[in-house]
């Protein structure tokens, strides 16, 4: 069996008129490149074609390793851009988790694009290296038909990145509704500028309302139907957080019958609605069953 010795990159530079045919189309640029870094496989120059089309770039080199990779990273960061409103769970405003979501969508592509702006010539150098050994015979493992293309392919740099595209969204969506679990039972607040939340992510944990802006809702889901029994409403309010809870209204009902309930709390468009926190709690048959806590805020302007 051949044993496998890696190129130097001294020994790269010296093979130049050896690894031209696999480059195939802008060689001048990429041996200028190469021959002007003192180490070729670490940085050889900003490379502005795979910084502004980098998965195009990647399939238009047949660099599929490197191309699935950026595939999966794009699914996982875009994943994450997903779940990042339910940070509402662990203490932060619905603006901080908002906030925080669009700047993640904003920098992973423009983090990914400069990586491969910096280090696509270097990458781009190590593959042909690898093509070099195959072709002389030095690797020990062969390379798979797809692995061991040379030259370039506008087809693969048209087809390629987009079928990954579609696949990545295809499984965005079916990962996003298997792992976004439904509502617990419980009582969610929310105005009348939004649905009712239906499942996890929609719900926020301490939401907060301009005055003026909406009415505010509830929906409540309990672990059985409320069957006709006597379901109580019960509003607590306090300016601030040094203050003790005071009843602010109470309402009772025996019409229901389902274990979901939508009802109206409070009207925020109501001049005389106090800005500061509030508390909603919710009986069935005197039995506290769930509670929820909400602001209402002064305008911003």
């Amino acid at each position: 069996m051949t044993q496998q010795q890696p190129f130097s990159e001294h020994d790269f530079l010296a093979e130049s008129d050896n690894i031209q045919p696999l480059i195939a189309s802008n060689v001048t640029y990429y041996i200028n490149k190469w021959h002007a870094s003192p180490a070729p496989f670490s940085f050889s120059g900003w490379n502005w074609a795979a910084f502004f089309l980098a998965p195009f770039w990647l399939a238009y080199r047949h660099m599929y390793g490197s191309l699935l990779i950026t595939s999966l990273t794009y699914f996982m960061c875009q994943l994450l851009v997903t779940y990042l409103p339910l940070t509402t769970y662990l203490g932060l405003s619905q603006e901080v988790s908002n906030t925080l979501a669009v700047v993640w969508q904003i920098s992973y592509p423009i983090m990914i694009h400069l990586f491969y702006g910096w280090k696509g010539n270097a990458l781009y150098a190590r593959r042909i290296a690898m093509l070099a050994q195959w072709k002389k015979g030095l690797r020990d493992k062969p390379l798979a038909p797809l692995f061991s293309k040379s030259g370039t392919s506008t087809v693969s740099a048209i087809l390629i990145p987009f079928m990954l595209l579609l696949i990545c969204s295809l499984s965005l969506f079916v990962t996003k509704e298997a792992l976004t679990p439904p509502l617990p039972p419980g009582v969610y607040i929310f105005s009348d500028d939004d649905p009712p939340p239906s499942v996890m992510r929609e719900a926020t944990l301490y939401p907060v309302f301009e005055k003026y802006s909406a009415r505010i809702n509830f929906v409540y889901i309990g672990e059985k139907p409320v069957e006709g029994r006597l379901f109580t409403i019960r509003l607590y309010y306090k300016a601030d957080e040094s203050m003790e809870w005071e009843v602010e209204r109470e309402r009772e009902y025996n019409i229901f019958t389902s274990s979901r309930v939508v009802l109206d709390v409070i009207d925020a468009e109501d001049p005389a609605v106090k800005t500061g926190r509030y508390r909603l709690v919710i009986y069935v048959e005197d039995e506290a069953e769930a509670e929820a806590q909400f602001t209402i805020a002064p305008p911003s302007h």
